[in-house]
Protein backbone atom coordinates (compact mmCIF):
# COMPACT_ATOMS: atom_id res chain seq x y z
CA UNK A 1 0.00 0.00 0.00
CA UNK A 2 2.72 2.52 0.57
CA UNK A 3 4.08 1.93 -3.03
CA UNK A 4 0.79 2.68 -4.36
CA UNK A 5 0.78 6.19 -2.44
CA UNK A 6 3.73 7.35 -1.64
CA UNK A 7 4.55 10.98 0.19
CA UNK A 8 6.48 13.26 -1.05
CA UNK A 9 7.87 16.04 1.22
CA UNK A 10 8.27 19.55 -0.55
CA UNK A 11 8.76 22.68 2.09
CA UNK A 12 6.78 25.32 0.35
CA UNK A 13 3.42 24.90 -1.56
CA UNK A 14 1.81 26.65 -4.04
CA UNK A 15 -1.59 28.69 -3.80
CA UNK A 16 -3.30 25.52 -5.47
CA UNK A 17 -2.13 23.15 -3.04
CA UNK A 18 -2.54 24.80 -0.16
CA UNK A 19 -6.74 25.62 -1.75
CA UNK A 20 -6.68 21.87 -2.31
CA UNK A 21 -6.27 20.98 1.41
CA UNK A 22 -8.41 23.90 2.61
CA UNK A 23 -11.46 22.71 0.18
CA UNK A 24 -10.83 18.94 1.23
CA UNK A 25 -11.37 20.28 5.17
CA UNK A 26 -14.19 22.96 4.43
CA UNK A 27 -16.23 20.07 2.31
CA UNK A 28 -15.62 17.11 4.66
CA UNK A 29 -17.22 18.92 7.11
CA UNK A 30 -19.98 20.22 5.88
CA UNK A 31 -20.94 16.53 4.54
CA UNK A 32 -19.96 14.44 7.78
CA UNK A 33 -21.22 17.52 10.47
CA UNK A 34 -23.56 19.49 8.57
CA UNK A 35 -21.28 22.52 9.40
CA UNK A 36 -20.63 25.80 7.73
CA UNK A 37 -17.79 25.94 5.52
CA UNK A 38 -14.36 27.48 6.92
CA UNK A 39 -14.43 30.91 5.53
CA UNK A 40 -11.43 32.70 5.17
CA UNK A 41 -10.93 36.73 5.97
CA UNK A 42 -8.42 39.39 6.12
CA UNK A 43 -8.17 42.46 6.67
CA UNK A 44 -5.34 45.55 5.82
CA UNK A 45 -4.11 49.02 6.49
CA UNK A 46 -2.47 50.72 3.82
CA UNK A 47 -1.04 53.54 2.76
CA UNK A 48 -2.03 56.32 0.30
CA UNK A 49 0.40 54.85 -2.57
CA UNK A 50 -1.71 50.71 -1.44
CA UNK A 51 1.49 49.33 0.08
CA UNK A 52 0.29 47.29 3.24
CA UNK A 53 1.37 48.66 6.34
CA UNK A 54 -0.59 46.15 8.71
CA UNK A 55 -2.85 43.11 8.12
CA UNK A 56 -4.65 40.49 9.96
CA UNK A 57 -6.34 37.11 8.51
CA UNK A 58 -7.79 34.10 9.81
CA UNK A 59 -10.55 31.87 9.31
CA UNK A 60 -14.12 31.15 10.80
CA UNK A 61 -14.97 27.48 11.34
CA UNK A 62 -17.04 25.61 13.19
CA UNK A 63 -18.71 28.91 15.44
CA UNK A 64 -14.61 30.14 15.97
CA UNK A 65 -13.22 32.53 14.65
CA UNK A 66 -9.70 32.15 14.47
CA UNK A 67 -7.00 34.65 14.02
CA UNK A 68 -3.78 33.21 12.89
CA UNK A 69 -1.48 35.94 11.95
CA UNK A 70 -1.35 39.54 12.61
CA UNK A 71 1.30 42.01 11.68
CA UNK A 72 2.10 45.89 11.95
CA UNK A 73 5.21 47.37 10.09
CA UNK A 74 7.84 48.60 12.62
CA UNK A 75 7.48 52.23 11.54
CA UNK A 76 3.35 52.53 12.40
CA UNK A 77 4.17 50.25 15.51
CA UNK A 78 2.87 51.55 18.83
CA UNK A 79 -0.05 53.84 17.19
CA UNK A 80 -2.99 51.91 17.72
CA UNK A 81 -3.32 50.20 14.85
CA UNK A 82 -3.29 46.41 15.88
CA UNK A 83 -6.31 47.02 18.61
CA UNK A 84 -7.84 48.34 15.14
CA UNK A 85 -7.47 45.56 13.11
CA UNK A 86 -8.52 42.86 16.17
CA UNK A 87 -11.81 45.16 16.52
CA UNK A 88 -12.65 44.53 12.82
CA UNK A 89 -12.03 40.73 13.71
CA UNK A 90 -14.48 40.65 16.69
CA UNK A 91 -17.04 42.78 14.17
CA UNK A 92 -16.65 40.01 11.32
CA UNK A 93 -17.11 37.51 14.12
CA UNK A 94 -20.12 38.35 15.27
CA UNK A 95 -21.47 38.72 11.52
CA UNK A 96 -20.74 35.78 11.07
CA UNK A 97 -21.75 34.75 13.88
CA UNK A 98 -19.38 32.74 15.63
CA UNK A 99 -19.62 32.50 19.69
CA UNK A 100 -15.73 32.44 20.66
CA UNK A 101 -12.53 33.70 19.47
CA UNK A 102 -8.91 31.79 18.80
CA UNK A 103 -6.11 34.37 18.94
CA UNK A 104 -2.90 32.35 18.28
CA UNK A 105 -1.40 34.71 16.00
CA UNK A 106 2.33 34.98 15.14
CA UNK A 107 2.51 39.06 15.90
CA UNK A 108 5.23 41.21 15.32
CA UNK A 109 5.77 43.41 17.42
CA UNK A 110 9.01 45.82 18.79
CA UNK A 111 9.48 45.51 22.42
CA UNK A 112 11.92 48.36 22.88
Amino acid sequence: MHEQYPISYQENTTIEEENILFEGVADAAVTAKGMSRIRPFAFFIKDPAKAILAGVKGVSLYGCLYVDLLWVAPEVQHKGLGPKLIHECEILGRDRHCTFVSLTAVISLRLT
